[in-house]
């Protein structure tokens, strides 16, 4: 889960699966979505997807106002190929004993929680 300050750098590369360019914010997740193009299991996926602060506001648990003012984006929302959506948050190891990165993964976990569609929400550890 990533805000815009965060953002430092994109990788670009072309998704065959997606047919087009997609962007992430780092080296781990730059490997992760080479491991979705080679999955059978994925139908498809999307990245930085835009969480909507209308939707953050009603997560149980408190958001403050700067929070709800930022933009902040989940790294991959699968769609498998039996049609459920998987969500997956990048972790740099680095960030795992961080409370606030902690905070954001559990805002992020509640955000696409609320669907109650049987998302599945999920963290990728990497060495980023």
């Amino acid at each position: 889960m990533e805000r815009p300050e965060d953002r430092k750098v994109l990788y670009k590369f072309f998704s065959h699966k997606n047919n087009r360019n997609m962007y992430v914010h780092n080296r781990g997740a730059m490997e992760y979505a080479a491991d979705l193009e080679e999955a059978p299991w994925v139908k498809s996926y999307e990245t930085n997807v835009i969480l909507a602060p209308d939707r953050l506001s009603r997560i149980p648990m408190h958001v403050s106002d700067e929070d709800l003012s930022t933009e902040w984006t989940t790294d991959f929302v699968i769609t498998h190929v039996d049609g459920h959506r998987i969500v997956k948050e990048i972790v740099p190891k680095k960030c795992m004993a961080d409370v606030s990165y902690l905070m954001r993964l559990e805002m992020s976990r509640r955000y696409w929680a609320l669907d109650d569609d049987g998302t599945q929400w999920m963290i990728v550890s990497v060495n980023d």
